[in-house]
């Protein structure tokens, strides 16, 4: 290889440590309760947030496969394994979602 062309490559790129990130999406009820781990193919077919129907479920992604994360922070219960943490942490990203798309009534009290 020469000068010119490892000076084109430019620095070494670091590899990012392996990091699994749970996010909380929006599934069809008569889906699965659980969706395949890091590494495995998601098959399941996802829903805009409040979809009739629909259900809350935890999908664990490895940090590189998330393609950007939102601003946005919310506060999460540290376990998710019960419905009504899900449905509260879901009521809580739907207000947020409300909020900076400039629903009507963004100062306003939060809907539950």
């Amino acid at each position: 290889e020469s000068a010119a062309q490892a000076a084109s490559a430019g620095p070494p790129r670091k590899r990012m440590p392996s990091v699994i990130v749970h996010v909380l999406v929006s599934a069809p009820a008569d889906g699965p309760r659980a969706l395949p781990s890091p590494g495995g193919c998601v098959a399941a077919r996802l829903l805009p947030p409040g979809s009739k129907r629909s259900r809350p479920v935890v999908l664990d992604m490895q940090l590189a496969q998330v393609a950007a994360l939102s601003a946005v922070r919310i506060v999460v219960p540290p376990d998710l394994r019960a419905d009504d943490e899900r449905d509260a942490v879901l009521a809580r990203a739907k207000e947020a979602l409300r909020r900076v798309s400039g629903g009507a009534g963004a100062a306003g009290a939060a809907s539950g």
